[in-house]
């Protein structure tokens, strides 16, 4: 019979993969390890300075509310106004200074992993080399390079943040007396974050399986006019533009299933 074609190998396995990010994301300089430190210093001080612009807030409207008189009211709120304002002004200078400080970290990486597939490359054998498919090629290392860019902005900028956060509302919810509220807000954060966990995991089949046909379209388009000649000589323009637009449909069939995802918002 006709021989089958190789099963696609199962993708890595996700710790692994954070352990090589996180080695990957270490810079090598003594500049940037104390610029990667002072981000990591940031975020913990956002998140704190966020936990306490409620409190500042709580405490204005507390003041106001006291049975004290008006000179001594208006100056507890005004104390707590201005400690209120000058927290959210110091949240957005510290986004800004994390930000820049974590661009040569970012940039570092990324040189660093694209030195990396270069070699990689470069060091695979003639035959590799001989039988390649520089479209899909350029498209795998495009898309990697993509990758490390989202998850060089997620893990530090928006997913550990939000760890912290929680963290610290919770705590805070149950300092102050509230332990049936944190535990309410903990239960439905955590039922968010399982309904969105399980949606991802269905629809990553969907987009791997996209990724793939983009791969494969942009492989043929570039592999076509790469070698344009041939294609004149054997007057295979409408057999290549068939082929191109065969991968399109199946891009546009799992882009329609991704899109499917209704529960996660009423989580």
């Amino acid at each position: 019979g006709l021989a089958q074609p190789p099963a696609k190998p199962p993708p890595p396995p996700a710790l692994p993969v954070l352990r090589r990010l996180a080695a990957l994301t270490w810079p090598d300089e003594r500049r940037l390890q104390i610029r990667f430190v002072g981000v990591c210093v940031l975020v913990l001080c956002d998140s704190l300075m966020k936990a306490a612009v409620p409190l500042a807030f709580k405490g204005a409207v507390d003041a106001l509310g006291a049975p004290l008189e008006v000179a001594a009211k208006t100056a507890a709120a005004t104390r707590f106004v201005l400690l209120y304002a000058g927290l959210k002004c110091a949240q957005g200078s510290a986004d800004a200074l994390r930000r820049f400080l974590f661009v040569g970290v970012h940039q570092a990486a990324r040189r660093r992993l694209m030195l990396r597939v270069m070699g990689h490359l470069l060091g695979l054998s003639h035959r590799f080399h001989t039988t390649k498919k520089t479209g899909e090629v350029m498209q795998v290392v495009d898309r990697g390079s993509d990758a490390l860019e989202r998850l060089l902005d997620l893990l530090p900028f928006r997913l550990i943040p939000v760890c912290l956060d929680v963290c610290l509302a919770v705590t805070v919810l149950t300092r102050v007396g509230q332990p049936l509220v944190a535990a309410i807000a903990f239960a439905t954060l955590c039922a968010y974050a399982g309904v969105t966990l399980a949606l991802t995991q269905w629809r990553t089949r969907y987009w791997r399986a996209m990724v793939e046909a983009e791969r494969e379209a942009k492989g043929l388009a570039v592999e076509a006019l790469m070698n344009v000649e041939t294609v004149k000589l054997f007057a295979a323009e409408e057999y290549e533009v068939a082929k191109y637009a065969a991968q399109f449909g199946a891009i546009l069939a799992q882009s329609c299933a991704i899109l499917r995802n209704p529960a996660q918002s009423c989580a």
